[in-house]
């Protein structure tokens, strides 16, 4: 058997295509391995980046309803406030209210103290003129008593004249 010297370089070219074949398919899986662990490297870093996603996302939630939450006691504390004011201005409506109603209270009584020493002067006199005429009239009782014991004693003495003149 005879090669023919095409044969030859035939064989040796496909031996060499296959080498290269088998180079390629090497290179191939090399690729693919670099790929595979490029791919798992990016798919872990992806991993850990969702992770910290995830985390910066939960801050932000936590950081938001520790917001919302700041938000409502900002407004319950205004509210609070404002209602502490409206009974503030109530208190001070009301203090004056009562302020003038103390000085209405104090005039009426100013008033009645006068009113009441104007009375207890009157009575004082009064008391004065009852004892003055009670005297007065203690010593008419007394004169009025003298008078009449007096009338007696005359009627007696006029009796006894009378009789004294009659019998002589």
């Amino acid at each position: 058997m005879e090669s023919h010297p095409n044969e030859a370089l035939l064989k040796a070219t496909i031996t060499s295509l296959e080498t290269r074949l088998l180079d390629l398919y090497e290179i191939d899986r090399q690729r693919q391995r670099v790929v595979q662990d490029i791919t798992s490297g990016f798919q872990e870093q992806l991993e850990a980046k969702e992770v910290e996603l995830n985390k910066v996302l939960d801050d932000r939630d936590a950081q938001a309803k520790e917001a919302v939450y700041a938000q409502e006691q900002v407004e319950s504390q205004a509210k609070e406030k404002k209602e502490i004011q409206q009974q503030l201005e109530m208190q001070v409506l009301q203090k004056e209210e009562m302020q003038q109603q103390l000085k209405t209270s104090q005039l009426q009584l100013k008033n009645a103290l006068e009113e009441v020493e104007l009375i207890s002067l009157q009575l004082q006199q009064v008391q004065e003129e009852l004892e003055y005429y009670f005297l007065l009239s203690k010593h008419q009782d007394e004169l009025l008593s003298s008078y009449s014991n007096l009338q007696q004693r005359i009627a007696v003495l006029i009796s006894r004249s009378i009789y004294t003149s009659i019998t002589d």
